[in-house]
């Protein structure tokens, strides 16, 4: 076990390091998603040039 010890350490850092990342991707994803839907409806309840307005600030 002492020998083997480090090893396992450094593998079961890995994979938890994998897992966060994934997990903080998948977090970020559905924040861009849900920013993205709020967005779509916003701008579908505009009038052009109110579009043009919310095009620029965006």
């Amino acid at each position: 076990m002492e020998q083997a010890g480090p090893y396992l350490t450094a593998a079961v850092s890995a994979y938890g390091g994998a897992v966060l990342a994934r997990a903080e991707g998948a977090a970020a994803d559905s924040t861009a998603n849900l920013g993205r839907r709020i967005l779509q409806t916003v701008w579908r309840r505009r009038t052009e040039p109110e579009q043009a307005a919310l095009e620029a600030a965006v």
